[in-house]
């Protein structure tokens, strides 16, 4: 090793000038994306500490875009800290100054604006789009997600349908516009419509094709959604979400009793057992129908495969718990919280295997499941009973089998008992007298 080191050469992050005239480093940007993505979880859950704690790590994260940054003055603003206002005002001036020098970094400056003056921004933002050519409206959606992040959801909304109206093949607002759309049958209709708009114009794009799937799953059109993600799923298998995604469309809703729709799976994996997709939408079957030995025998070996695919851990993870094996699951589910820190089935799964042992914490951690649902689509009958396990932990006690099945057949029970009761007493009382 020592006598080939010298001629190695590490890689090094690229450094570019950007707008703003300081070197700019992409790594350093990415990183202060995600810890700006981590902190608004973190907010959304009420771990406001938390949330700030991270948001102040980005603190020294200076050769980050300037744009960046000053999501990072609004975010620590929010959370009441006093740099913030500094860190936004830095960064706007900067890229004021660069928007005199250049039409390309007006964008970022609009942008970044908005997050401190969104009125302002939206003066400049209909000057600036009515002067450009359509091909070039695009960029400023950026715009918009800065409105959509200080909560100017309808500003968001109008500035996206604008420049969708006079660019209608721009992937970034058909992007914006499907994620805040409500989750509904008239939401689900428009995201599929703007994800058709949009493969028109970018029929190969992964991305529209991903979220034409979401689209269709919304509408409860999982048998379509599944084919549609079979594609994503053949072309990217570590594409975000798509192997978890694809396993909901097999197993939630009238999909899961569809004996014959499911079988061509079965088959399909007896045939071609290396088939990554359908093995693991069959393990995941398994989960579901309670077979948790055959989830281990299918799901186990995609660890080294699917490394990034939160979901084989959480299967694998409750597979163990159940079975017994609850320091194997304990591990695994370690390894979820490094990739995937804002899925709520993490937590849920959490608060399952600590009802016994730490019965405050899966509390909490029950209730972080709750607030991360709020904008994803959820059966009603898994909201129904994350409800109950919810109100039956918030008296004390841990959730029992009973407790969980619907109230009418609870109630039923109960009065089923009661009167057998009242039956033996009275035939006690007879034998009595």
């Amino acid at each position: 090793v020592r006598a080939h080191e010298a001629a190695f050469q590490w890689t090094r992050p690229q450094r570019s000038s950007k707008p703003g005239g300081q070197a700019q480093d992409a790594d350093v940007d990415s990183a202060l994306n995600e810890v700006l993505q981590r902190g608004r979880v973190s907010i959304r859950i009420g771990e406001r500490d938390k949330a700030l704690a991270m948001a102040r790590s980005g603190k020294t994260m200076t050769t980050a875009r300037s744009l960046t940054r000053a999501q990072l003055g609004a975010l620590l603003m929010e959370l009441k800290d006093v740099d913030g206002k500094a860190i936004l005002q830095a960064a706007v001036a900067e890229l004021s100054e660069a928007s005199e020098r250049s039409p390309a970094a007006r964008v970022d400056y609009t942008a970044a604006l908005a997050l401190s003056a969104p009125d302002e921004a939206l003066k400049l933002v209909e000057k600036a789009v009515a002067e450009l050519p359509s091909e070039a409206r695009c960029s400023w959606v950026a715009v918009a997600e800065s409105l959509r992040n200080v909560g100017r959801m309808d500003d968001a909304r109008k500035l996206a349908e604008a420049v969708l109206a006079s660019a209608p093949g721009c992937k970034q607002a058909i992007s914006l516009l499907s994620g805040i759309l409500p989750h509904s049958e008239n939401g689900a209709k428009r995201s599929l419509e703007l994800a058709e708009q949009g493969l028109k114009h970018h029929p190969d794009d992964i991305d529209l094709l991903f979220m034409k799937g979401s689209a269709l799953h919304g509408a409860f059109r999982n048998k379509e959604a599944a084919k549609v993600w079979e594609k994503v799923a053949a072309r990217d298998l570590d594409y975000p979400n798509i192997l978890g995604m694809l396993a909901t469309a097999y197993t939630q809703g009238p999909t899961f009793k569809d004996e014959a729709f499911l079988q061509r799976l079965v088959d399909r994996v007896a045939e071609h057992p290396n088939d990554i997709p359908a093995r693991y939408v069959k393990g995941t079957l398994h989960y579901y129908r309670g077979e948790h030995a055959d989830v281990l025998s299918m799901l186990t070996p995609l660890i080294e495969v699917v490394p990034d695919e939160p979901r084989v851990y959480l299967y694998t993870a409750m597979s163990n718990f159940e079975l017994g094996n609850i320091k194997q699951a304990d591990v695994l589910l370690e390894r979820v919280a490094r990739i995937s820190h804002d899925d709520p089935d993490y937590y849920y799964c959490l608060s399952v295997v600590n009802r016994e042992r730490d019965f405050e914490q899966s509390l909490r951690d029950l209730e972080t499941f709750v607030a991360l649902s709020r904008d994803r689509l959820n059966s009603p009958a898994k909201v129904a009973k994350v409800e109950r396990e919810l109100e039956v932990m918030r008296t004390g006690r841990v959730p029992t089998s009973f407790d969980l099945l619907p109230a009418g057949v609870r109630y039923g029970a109960i009065a089923l008992v009661v009167l057998l009761l009242i039956g033996l007493a009275r035939w006690l009382l007879r034998r009595m007298a």
